[in-house]
């Protein structure tokens, strides 16, 4: 039986003209990317919470604090149990000070124990206002920023708590993320090879979701030129993407793998995955898009960016599984599965492991 819906002929096409479809998919990966970097993330540092307290502080802060510019930010000392007065805060909070003026990147450090310094009413609380020399900050200063941080959380105690603001700790936060997208694909990646037992299998919905990944990074970096868009919408998207992508690449790989099992050619195997899981992921994906996108009515300046940013990435997962994995699932074909089990097949017998451990926990579950 041959399948003839559209996501079927679809999916048939993209396997049957696999190397055109990876290609195109690099190319447009490929130009997306160097757009992005040509045209650098225009994210918004003013998110507006009206009615909130963090929303009232912020106006304080703009009211008494001089506008700040981009080659400018602040460290911030809190003292708990007790002030910013006591010796042993003052101390450390002198030591923090000129380590972070030693800095040849730093210009000014003000004191916020000194007159007309930065100090809340209570005494706990400070602000000292760092100055960089060298022009605006930007994410080429991120070696620099981390020195500087450092020399201010060394003086970090039980008793005093230091951070840091503005633009620069931004740019020292948003250099750190990155690593909790490769978690979540070493994890993934653990997870698919268990389940699948073979590293070709697990690869297909990792590929996808990569492919998926760089588009929306690119993707993302353009459409901050549009919409007001946050410094983390990216990595928001990136992690939704990454759940998302390889969930509905699992659906088609899963699916790829029984038909093939029930006798069916690889053509014929890609176009019923594409019938069957193809029409979920279709559902899913657009289901999703469409709650996302109802953020938008919210009236949050800083949703919009995320909003937009997690459909896309949504929506290029989607596509990745409807058209370049069946291309990628041509490619291997039957070495989807692993070896042993082919060979098993290609003898006659089944595989004597094949799905017990599913078999078994669906048992226990339904005791």
């Amino acid at each position: 039986m041959r399948s003839s819906s559209s996501l079927a002929s679809l999916a048939r096409w993209c396997a049957t003209h696999r190397a055109l479809t990876v290609i195109a998919w690099l190319l447009a990966t490929a130009v997306v990317t160097l757009a992005a970097a040509s045209f650098p993330a225009r994210e918004i540092s003013a998110v507006r919470l009206p009615g909130t307290e963090s929303q009232r502080v912020y106006d304080l802060l703009a009211e008494h604090v001089p506008a700040q510019n981009d080659a400018a930010d602040q460290m911030v000392f809190h003292a708990r149990g007790g002030t910013l007065s006591a010796p042993a805060a003052r101390a450390g909070m002198a030591r923090a000070l000129a380590r972070m003026r030693q800095h040849p990147r730093v210009a000014r450090v003000s004191d916020p124990l000194a007159a007309g310094g930065r100090l809340s009413p209570d005494g706990r609380t400070a602000l000292a206002e760092v100055t960089y020399r060298g022009g605006p900050l930007d994410e080429g200063d991120v070696a620099a920023l981390r020195e500087i941080q450092r020399a201010a959380f060394s003086v970090r105690t039980d008793t005093l708590q230091v951070e840091h603001g503005g633009l620069g700790g931004q740019i020292v936060r948003r250099s750190e993320s990155g690593s909790s997208e490769l978690v979540g694909l070493g994890a993934a990646a653990i997870v698919l090879l268990l389940t699948f037992g073979s590293l070709t299998a697990a690869g297909m919905p990792l590929l996808t979701a990569v492919f998926a990944l760089a588009g929306t990074l690119g993707g993302i970096t353009l459409l901050s030129h549009v919409v007001d868009t946050p410094d983390f919408a990216a990595q928001l998207a990136s992690l939704i993407g990454i759940g998302v992508g390889i969930d509905y690449a699992l659906f088609v790989v899963t699916r790829y793998r029984s038909e093939l099992a029930d006798g069916r050619e690889r053509l014929d195997a890609i176009a019923v995955a594409a019938d069957t899981a193809g029409r979920t992921v279709l559902l899913a994906g657009s289901t999703v898009i469409v709650a996302l996108l109802g953020l938008l009515l919210l009236g949050l300046n800083f949703l919009e960016g995320v909003a937009v940013g997690a459909a896309l990435a949504v929506a290029l997962t989607m596509a990745g599984a409807l058209t370049l994995l069946p291309a990628l699932l041509a490619t291997v074909g039957k070495r989807i599965e692993p070896r042993r089990r082919r060979r098993a097949r290609a003898a006659g017998r089944p595989s004597s492991s094949e799905g017990v451990l599913w078999i078994r926990w669906s048992r226990a579950v339904q005791r």
